[in-house]
């Protein structure tokens, strides 16, 4: 059965990030992603131009993924709320597909690319400047203390966040991400609300 363009290149996509999740950019070759998918390499190109291509289409389909999960949290009022929420999803979208998680915190994967970097670089920055709005929101809410900088408060949570997930990459034993994810949360929120008692 023949598939539409954007179904066989979804598929190309899917096949190239778990390539790069279980083998690393040097596991990423147009024979190995021909092999997954069940297509010849030729194929490959009918879709995509060369191999930085179907990177450039992978940070894509993350910077899809990611403005979905922002545009989710963004209804909540609660600055505090909203943090918490964004943290539980990336956790749980982190804990579901581990693939995902190991292409969005592996800049090594794309350094050597100077727009492929840039790129990631962008959507590592966009989290960042959402957090630390809301975080300067719950400073003028008088939710937590204003005596740290909150863009130092929200590299604390996407740093906890990324070593969450590189702890998970790099365990031998079963690592349970969602329930160290959710003892991170309450800790990090625990420790927003003792900043303001303790103000």
């Amino acid at each position: 059965m023949k598939l539409d363009t954007e179904t066989r290149q979804q598929q190309i996509i899917q096949a190239a990030i778990l390539l790069i999740h279980h083998g690393g950019i040097q596991n990423l070759t147009t024979k190995n992603i021909a092999a997954e998918v069940g297509i010849s390499e030729q194929a490959i190109y009918r879709h995509f131009d060369n191999k930085q291509a179907i990177l450039a289409a992978i940070i894509n389909y993350f910077v899809t993924c990611c403005g979905g999960m922002l545009d989710e949290v963004s209804g909540i009022e609660d600055p505090l709320l909203q943090i918490r929420r964004f943290m539980e999803i990336h956790i749980e979208s982190f804990a579901n597909d581990p693939a995902f998680a190991t292409i969005v915190f592996s800049e090594e994967i794309f350094q050597h690319d100077s727009p492929l970097a840039l790129r990631v670089n962008q959507l590592l920055d966009n989290h960042v400047q959402h957090i630390t709005t809301l975080v300067t929101k719950a400073q003028a809410a008088g939710e937590t203390s204003n005596e740290y900088s909150a863009g130092d408060l929200a590299f604390m949570i996407i740093g906890s966040l990324r070593f969450l997930i590189t702890v998970s990459r790099l365990s031998v034993d079963s690592f349970d991400m969602k329930e160290r994810g959710r003892s991170l949360i309450e800790t990090i929120m625990a420790t927003l609300k003792q900043e303001q008692e303790a103000a």
